[in-house]
């Protein structure tokens, strides 16, 4: 719900990813239940496939992102007074992956699996192909 599953994230990123997950549930988890004209409430049923049977629940209230405008300032503002700044982009180090790009189709090449299927290709620029070759020439 707040973030793709197959994403990695440093500790930091992700520590700050939890909080914010709690500080969204703990803001909503006391939202009223949602009611028509009437006055009555709005049910919705839950199929719970392990008991093969439905759960009836009561439908709450839209979300309201309110808290967000307040967090933002609070966070801007320690930034601001905290006395260290505001981080400056940064060149990637020279072994960074990062830094490589596609590879030439003459190296270009597939690796097939044990199961049939093929995964996903492999690709280098072509500044860092003199020293890839280089590594495997004197391997």
């Amino acid at each position: 719900m707040y973030a793709r599953k197959r994403q990695a994230f440093t500790p930091r990123v992700y520590d700050s990813r939890v909080l914010l997950a709690a500080l969204d549930y703990n803001f909503h988890r006391e939202r009223p239940t949602y009611r028509t004209a009437e006055g009555q409430q709005v049910f919705r049923k839950k199929y719970n496939k392990n008991a093969r049977r439905y759960s009836l629940y009561a439908l709450k209230c839209e979300k309201s992102y309110g808290y967000i405008h307040e967090l933002q300032a609070r966070i801007l503002k320690g930034r601001v007074t905290s006395g260290v700044g505001m981080p400056r982009k940064r060149t990637p180090r020279p072994d960074d992956p990062r830094r490589l790009g596609v590879v030439p189709r003459y190296l270009h090449h597939r690796h097939q699996s044990w199961y049939g299927h093929r995964s996903a290709e492999v690709w280098v620029s072509d500044k860092h192909l003199h020293a890839i070759s280089a590594y495997y020439l004197c391997l």
